[in-house]
């Protein structure tokens, strides 16, 4: 209940607060990056989205509604906020692979390639995830 009142009026600073940290924690769950202790599928996600949409008052959920633009808008930033996001830990583990520091060199090499096994990992995942967002978005806009 509390969570449609927001959806009701997310042009209201502390609506929009509330909303942008509920979606983003969401966002998250469906990440493979930061694992959530309670996953959630891209399916579930926009399930819920929608319905909460759905639960607006018949004039709120109309396309062209303030409500609906505002929420939208909201969820693209918050979406977008996520990609950037995986895009510094994609040029992050990109600069680890690309050039070992001088520290690094002095360690053994099995020190050296298991920072860079990690490096490959973050970046395989945050890469997956950006295909996840992408999916995120196609589901979305499917009506």
């Amino acid at each position: 209940m509390y969570l449609a009142q927001l959806h009701s009026t997310p042009t209201d600073p502390n609506a929009a607060d509330a909303l942008v940290t509920t979606y983003h924690t969401l966002l998250s769950a469906t990440l493979s990056l930061w694992p959530s202790g309670h996953p959630l599928s891209t399916s579930a996600f926009t399930a819920f989205v929608k319905s909460m949409l759905l639960s607006l008052p018949s004039s709120s959920h109309v396309a062209s509604s303030p409500a609906t633009t505002a929420f939208g808008e909201l969820l693209i930033d918050t979406m977008w906020s996520i990609d950037s996001q995986l895009d510094d830990v994609i040029a992050d583990s990109k600069a680890t692979i690309a050039a070992p520091s001088e520290k690094e060199k002095e360690f053994e090499q099995a020190n050296s390639q298991s920072e860079e096994s990690g490096a490959l990992l973050s970046r395989d995942a945050a890469m997956k995830d950006k295909g996840t967002l992408l999916e995120l978005v196609k589901l979305l806009l499917v009506r």
